[in-house]
């Protein structure tokens, strides 16, 4: 009985320390060491930044201590600055970030931005991909500035009507909420559709100066101002949209 108990202390020691050691990251090598304090001295998403930022994911996974951190900002240089033929060649790494980050406010900065890019970007173009992560992002708490980003995002997806069946009304409460998080030039499309009006929103003069009132609380409002200063001046809404041009 004696014997048994040795054996079953040794088992259950054996088992902790080989379950501790699969659980141990590595330590980062020389090599890569060196790229992390090269990345440092990178001007903020600069080539350099990116650039060294991809040899270093080159070179280490998830058995390394620092990988997690290592990723995240691989894959926000890489969204925020990358080009396309780099967006393809790592898209398999932003989607592993955002399977297994647990960070809300990063993964809905990620969510938001690369959504934006997989409807926009012709070469990299995912419209299922990308309204599930822009929906993502509108449904999770965190980033409030990319969550607005994101709503702004849908608003133009629905005032297109590429990847969704065109809806304007759906178009402008998505804008709305873009700009209740921040994003004031939200307003600004939200006032041309008053200014144009269309088969389900009817134009409407008090509507589009207002919102374009709204518009001009952003520091990006210039041309606001001038559209402003045009309706004042004709006191009316423009015909058609060639008529508007002219103006």
């Amino acid at each position: 009985m004696k014997f048994r108990k040795i054996i079953i202390f040794f088992l259950i020691n054996f088992f902790i320390i080989k379950s501790y050691a699969l659980d141990e990251k590595l330590p980062l090598n020389e090599e890569q060491q060196n790229l992390v304090n090269k990345y440092h001295v990178c001007e903020e998403y600069s080539e350099c930044a990116l650039e060294t930022l991809i040899k270093l994911v080159e070179i280490t996974n998830s058995k390394f201590q620092y990988y997690e951190p290592i990723l995240a900002n691989f894959v926000e240089h890489l969204v925020t600055v990358g080009e396309v033929h780099q967006w393809k060649k790592y898209e398999y790494l932003i989607d592993e970030f955002l399977l297994n980050d647990t960070s809300n406010n990063w993964k809905v900065y990620i969510s938001s931005l690369w959504g934006w890019r997989l409807y926009s970007v012709k070469e990299i173009r995912n419209y299922d991909k990308a309204l599930k992560l822009l929906h993502y992002s509108t449904k999770t708490s965190g980033n409030v500035e990319m969550i607005g980003n994101a709503y702004y995002a849908l608003g133009v997806i629905y005032e297109q009507g590429r990847a969704v069946k065109q809806d304007f009304k759906k178009s402008i409460e998505y804008y709305l909420e873009a700009a209740k998080r921040g994003d004031h030039y939200a307003y600004y499309r939200v006032s041309l559709h008053y200014i144009l009006g269309n088969d389900k929103i009817d134009k409407n003069y008090d509507k589009a100066i207002k919102f374009l009132k709204l518009s001009n609380t952003s520091w990006v409002a210039n041309s606001e101002v001038s559209m402003l200063k045009i309706l004042f001046q004709n006191g009316r809404l423009p015909n058609d949209i060639k008529e508007f041009e002219t103006w």
